[in-house]
């Protein structure tokens, strides 16, 4: 064994770095540097090479390691700002957690504060010299946002702005520091779902109110001689990024007005962009044409769309998430976007705008198409026949039609993948593919007719798909052996209600670490979050409580419902008072938080009418399983038949895909087909440990119930 661990430890490094690389779990690379101290700088610099943080508290304790004489700051090259941290930027202050107070046993309720946040965050991103993607996700950005992103490294390639605040001011353009207008190196750039509010002259903190960001007053008694002032967000940014490769926008009126600027400030140019992606803010044809959507508003966004798409004359990708009708190509007989190779979108759009488009060649429907005849014949591409080699397609329910009009219309094909939502082939007709569909496109390599589960880590807000979108990375994957946890009905769970909290600590079902460890309570206002850990001292809590056995307890802490918290508040539950801290704004409390102080043995406390759930981490009460669907032939072990008859018609195919767990494929022509699992099932003692589960925890609070109390819960 010592000659294996010195082999292992004598690698290069390149080459030990290789394989640390494909360990599953950062905590696992985190072992590696804590056993080994000859492995340790290669483990750090793959640990630290991507940094989320997420509260403020993550990141001051975080400062000191970079601190160290080891040359750390060429090390990360991804960096992602948290929702906490992100709305903490424009705060002077921020109060991390309160401890719970128990009369009597002479603790003191401590408050943790820290500094600003955006200044110490600069410096530290400013010290990484080899940074190359940037992340803000639901941030409060101050107008220092625009100088410090032109101090960045050069080596800077992607930004990413998720839902964020721009707070500016209007500004004259001769008084702006020169690094505002510093051209960024970026080739990605992602601007979603961001707003922009204003700093008032007379007020210190930035106001929530909506504001039209381009007719803001500014002091007019120091503005210079024939200069206009001027409004410096995300626009501003977006026309700095003059190599932009790839750029990912939301286009509604707001995001659509600020095409229409000052003739000062900088327009964007689009002369590198190869991919855009464009999330609308309408869903689908039928709010489209609601009442409330004006006809002013549709001319407005379709103008300052064609307006977008003109300059883009070497766009080879487009991605459209949600729906607009289209632009128009009949005045034409040029293409609107002439090196369009590939398109993501809704079927109008590609009809109405892109037929022209002779080099499409991937064609990618999100939506469930309800008419497949109409979309073959009157929306693809006038050479479709020739050029298109990729289709994606989902239907709502399965129909031997789909693919007679797809191998009529589309003999060129080389991938195929068509989604259904009910029903299934038969066997006989599985068997017919071959000399019906695959002699006419003999060209395919790639066939997936499937029926999907229901996913919901690919769905996002405003209909965006994560397998198909480049700018959300998709939910990561659930660790082997380990099942999803299912969620209770909402109806189950415990109602809110005004009044002091109940003692009811399983509220939050999505996780059980709540009942391992202290919880956090978040108190939202607006737009500030103030985080509280709630740490009692479970030895002085254990003499105020009689009715627990066993020395360990279940408790919550409630809030009363005033109407504003100042700095401390004072609630009290059935172990007497409560401190809770915040920040010092003035908060609506949430109507309860809760403190687990034990996994479990303590008799549970409910509401009437609610049945009650076991709190600890063996809870044994599943929920109930939908039935498997039925697949027909296509789930049979042997449906790998099917593909050696296809093969004789379509000699290149080298995937099929029938069922949503796996895919059959080979190596090249004559192999042997080999099934590939895609997604992990559980293993056979969990399964039978579920088919024996009687619904009870087996800590078996009830031996503590009374009579009356067990009637309750039969």
């Amino acid at each position: 064994m010592d000659n294996i661990c010195s082999s292992i430890e004598d690698l290069p490094y390149d080459l030990a770095g290789e394989i640390f690389s494909h360990l599953l779990c950062s905590a696992d690379l985190l072992h590696v540097a804590q056993a080994s101290k000859s492995l340790y700088s290669i483990a750090i610099r793959l640990l630290y090479r991507d940094i989320r943080y997420e509260t403020v508290p993550q990141l001051f304790y975080n400062l000191p390691f970079w601190q160290r004489p080891h040359n750390l700051g060429e090390v990360p090259r991804s960096v992602v700002i948290g929702r906490v941290l992100g709305q903490s930027l424009c705060q002077g202050s921020y109060i991390q957690r309160a401890i719970l107070h128990i009369p009597g046993d002479g603790s003191q309720s401590s408050e943790e504060r820290f500094s600003a946040a955006f200044p110490q965050l600069r410096k530290l991103l400013l010290s990484f010299s080899k940074l190359q993607k940037l992340t803000f996700q639901q941030a409060r950005l101050s107008p220092e946002i625009h100088n410090f992103l032109g101090e960045l490294p050069d080596t800077i390639r992607s930004l990413s702005f998720e839902r964020c605040s721009f707070f500016s001011k209007s500004v004259f353009l001769s008084r702006v520091p020169p690094t505002n207008f510093t051209m960024l190196p970026i080739t990605e750039l992602s601007l979603t779902g961001v707003h922009a509010g204003w700093v008032s002259p007379t007020i210190s903190s930035p106001t929530t109110m909506s504001t039209n960001v381009l007719t803001l007053p500014a002091d007019l008694t120091a503005s210079p001689p024939d200069e206009s002032p001027v409004v410096l967000d995300m626009y501003h940014i977006l026309a700095r990024s003059t190599g932009i490769k790839a750029l990912c926008l939301d286009w509604n009126i707001a995001c659509a007005g600020r095409f229409s600027r000052y003739p000062g400030l900088l327009k964007p140019v689009f002369r590198t962009l190869d991919h855009l992606e464009v999330r609308l803010g309408v869903r689908n044809y039928k709010t489209w044409n609601a009442e409330t959507n004006s006809s002013e508003n549709k001319v407005f966004l379709m103008n300052s769309f064609a307006k977008l798409l003109a300059s883009c004359n070497h766009l080879t990708e487009l991605v459209l998430f949600g729906y607009i009708p289209g632009l128009g190509d009949k005045e034409t007989t040029r293409p609107i976007l002439p090196a369009l190779t590939s398109y993501t979108g809704p079927v109008d759009f590609l009809k109405s705008s892109l037929r022209r488009c002779d080099k499409l060649q991937k064609l990618i429907f999100p939506d469930t198409v309800k008419d497949i005849d109409a979309v073959m014949s009157e929306a693809l591409p006038f050479n479709a026949k020739e050029s298109v080699r990729h289709l994606e397609i989902a239907v709502e329910k399965w129909d031997i039609e789909v693919l007679y009009a797809i191998s009529m219309e589309l003999p060129s094909l080389e991938v195929l993948k068509i989604k259904y939502d009910s029903g299934f082939p038969e066997q006989d007709m599985l068997i017919s593919f071959g000399p019906e569909f695959f002699s006419r496109i003999s060209r395919l390599t790639i066939f997936h007719l499937h029926r999907p589960e229901i996913e919901y880590d690919e769905l996002r807000y405003l209909g965006v798909y994560s397998n198909l979108s480049r700018f959300v990375d998709p939910a990561p994957k659930p660790r082997k052996h380990m099942k999803p946890k299912h969620k209770i009905p909402y109806a189950s769970r415990a109602p809110r209600r005004d009044g002091w909290a109940t003692t009811m600590t399983n509220i939050d079902t999505e996780s059980d670490s709540h009942f391992m460890r202290p919880s956090y309570a978040s108190v939202v206002a607006g737009t500030a979050d103030s985080v509280a850990n709630i740490t009692p001292n479970a030895s002085s809590i254990s003499t105020h409580i009689t009715s627990a056995n066993n020395g360990t307890a279940i408790g919550s802490a409630g809030t009363s419902p005033v109407p504003i918290i100042g700095a401390t508040n004072n609630a009290t539950n059935s172990f007497g008072s409560i401190t809770v801290a915040n920040t010092g704004l003035n908060i609506i409390p949430p109507p309860y938080h809760f403190a687990t102080f034990s996994p479990h043995n303590f008799v549970p406390q409910f509401l009437p009418g609610h049945r009650w759930r076991c709190t600890c981490r063996h809870r044994t009460r599943a929920m109930p399983k939908p039935s498997p669907p039925d697949l027909g032939p296509c789930g049979l072990p042997d449906a790998h038949e099917y593909m050696a008859s296809w093969e004789k018609f379509a000699p290149g195919l080298r995937e099929v895909r029938l069922v949503d767990a796996f895919v059959w494929r080979r190596a090249g022509v004559g192999d042997e087909w080999c099934r590939r699992d895609l997604k992990e099932l559980p293993a056979k003692d969990e399964e039978e440990q579920e088919s024996e589960d009687d619904g009870y925890c087996r800590c078996n609070p009830a031996r503590f119930m009374d009579e009356e109390e067990e009637e309750l819960f039969d």
